[in-house]
């Protein structure tokens, strides 16, 4: 008897949680719609934002041109590829000129992101292999498993299943695991990269 009551308790239950999706469901596309609605929004300010890093580019802050490259480099990284990778391509240029190894790698590193989101794997693997033949600055270690782990999570996620899969993946978890080593334990980076 108490099989019975249990399970007509269930069923009787079942169009309540039917219709609590229901409303979660609308809730999260009516959030969605709202966000699609002010999408130009969100365009406007980071075209400001890249308008104001180039008014200081054009204005000749030279000292500083190499960081200027590379926020505007990362400003564009997932919003007009080409344009991220041709002012990490400028921030590399400076930085050799000025003769700034550091900046040179930490260019080159994030010019690796780049290669990512393009799909430029084979472009990607080369730049990270030869400057881990030069070997990475301690200082650029988090840049450096950053990249390496952005990479291969492209790289992973475009693969089938399988051999070359199970590679990226081991790859992407080799950066991922480095990254966890040097991140302090209590910051919001290390416990993303932990719950991933």
């Amino acid at each position: 008897m108490r099989r019975i009551v249990l399970f007509l308790l269930a069923v009787m239950a079942l169009p309540l949680v039917g219709m609590a999706q229901a409303k979660l469901t609308d809730e999260v596309l009516a959030q969605l719609d709202h966000e699609l609605e002010v999408a130009s929004t969100y365009d406007k300010l980071k075209s400001i934002r890249i308008d104001s890093l180039k008014l200081l580019c054009q204005a000749g802050a030279q000292a500083s041109d190499v960081e200027l490259y590379l926020k505007l480099a990362r400003e564009y990284e997932t919003f007009i590829s080409d344009s991220s990778l041709s002012y990490f391509d400028k921030a590399v240029e400076t930085a050799q000129a000025a003769g700034d190894t550091i900046m040179m790698m930490k260019a080159r590193l994030g010019r690796i992101k780049t290669f990512g989101v393009m799909g430029y794997f084979k472009e990607g693997i080369e730049e990270l292999n030869e400057l881990e033949s030069i070997g990475i600055p301690d200082e650029l270690a988090g840049f450096y498993y950053d990249s390496g782990r952005q990479l291969y999570s492209y790289m992973s996620s475009f693969a089938e299943k399988g051999k070359f899969f199970e590679l990226y993946f081991d790859r992407l978890d080799y950066y991922r695991v480095g990254q966890l080593n040097i991140l302090d334990k209590q910051s919001a980076p290390y416990l993303e990269f932990l719950a991933e």
